[in-house]
Parts: structure tokens; sequence; C-alpha cells
């Protein structure tokens, strides 16, 4: 208990005050426990915004690292892990793997007549196309520059051959309007399929080399490794 007191001459009294220092407390405790209360509110917000900030941040570079930034489609990086996958999938399974690798013909061509940013426009359209024309299973990848990967998993090259032939007479019926030019595209085409004494890397270069063959062949052709 506070006693004060105070003497009040005007009137020859003394004032005496009592303050039970219960009260006193309990309104200290009170206000300390609001207080902390609200700086316990404010830390759970703060931390909350942070992390879905980081997080959200953190996602957006996770995708750009594995995705390509002009086509969203699967960028090499991403491919090589998702390759060896695959690749042992089949291995263990005794399954068919086959590979695509398409490249657009004559786009310096494309470039040079109507600049790179128009290319772009190209790359785009045809990887537009290429998510239509093929299976959700199927892998598409920007294997670099202007050309496209496709992995086709439980697919014999017979089926990839098949597949990339839908995809030549679409391109063939189909004419793309690009900033008002009308722009036909072509195609070159490799295919290999998965051999038992294959690796990841051997299984690409044959694709590969076909699609080399196919462009020096004339162009707008499919090969088979």
């Amino acid at each position: 208990t506070l006693i004060n007191s105070r003497y009040l001459q005007e009137f020859n009294w003394y004032l005496i005050i009592r303050q039970c220092s219960d009260d006193l407390n309990k309104e200290l405790f009170e206000s300390l426990l609001l207080n902390l209360g609200i700086s316990l509110l404010i830390t759970i917000i703060i931390l909350s915004f942070t992390w879905i900030t980081l997080g959200s941040y953190q996602q957006k570079l996770e995708k750009m690292a594995i995705t390509d930034k002009l086509t969203g489609l699967n960028n090499r990086q991403m491919f090589d892990p998702i390759l060896e996958q695959f690749f042992k999938l089949a291995t263990r399974n005794n399954s068919e793997l086959a590979v695509a690798i398409l490249d657009i013909d004559n786009f310096k061509r494309i470039n040079d007549q109507h600049g790179h940013p128009f290319g772009d426009k190209v790359l785009v359209e045809v990887s537009n196309l290429l998510r239509k024309q093929t299976r959700s299973s199927d892998i598409l990848c920007r294997w670099g520059g202007e050309e496209f990967l496709i992995l086709m998993p439980t697919t014999q090259i017979i089926q990839a051959q098949h597949c990339i032939e839908q995809l030549h007479k679409a391109l063939a019926n189909q004419s793309f309007n690009i900033d008002g030019n009308e722009v036909y595209i072509q195609l070159s085409v490799g295919i290999a399929s998965k051999e038992d004494n294959d690796e990841p890397n051997t299984f690409i270069y044959r694709a590969d080399q076909a699609l080399l063959k196919a462009k020096s062949s004339g162009r707008n052709q499919t090969v088979l490794g």
C-alpha cells in the first residue's frame, strides 16, 4: 500500500491519499501483457510476409534456372537430369525410348530479313505448335538456338517418326502471321531410339548426327539415326 500526504494550508487540512499497490501492479502487468501481445503479433506478421516473399522469389529463381525464358520450355540444364531419369527407367523396365532433335530450316535468313525480335517470335510460335502436336507425357526442351528436342517415353522409333510426320504436315498446311508477315516454317529432324548398349550421351549423339544428315541432304526432312 502506498500512502501520500499533503498539507492544505488554506483549510488547515491534511490530504492523505492511499493507493493499493496490488491494483497498480495489476495495471502494470496488464499493460505489459498488452504490449507483449502487440509486439508478438507484429513480429508474426513481419515474419509471415518475409517468408511468403522469399518463398515466391525462390520459386521464380528456380523456374528461371530450369526454364527457357523465351519459349517457356525446359532448358538444357533441366533436360539433363530428366534424360538420366527416363533413360534409367527405360533400361530397368526394358521399355522403348525415342528422341527427336528438330532444327528450324534457314532460321538465319529469317533473322537477317526481319531482325532478331521477329526471329524470337518465330521460336515462340514453333514451341507453341510443338506443345499442341506432342503428348502430355513427352518432354519438350529448347536445345539451343533454333533447335528443339522431344523426348518420347515408351515410344518406338516408327511411332516417333509418325509423330514428326504429323508435325511436318501441320507446318506445310499452316503459315504464321507474325507482325503482318506471312511466314512458312520447315524443320529438319533427326530421330534415334534407345539401344541396349546406349548411354544417354550416345543416345542423343545419334539423333544429332541424324539431324546433321537431314540438313545436309536438303532440309525439310526426317532422318532416323
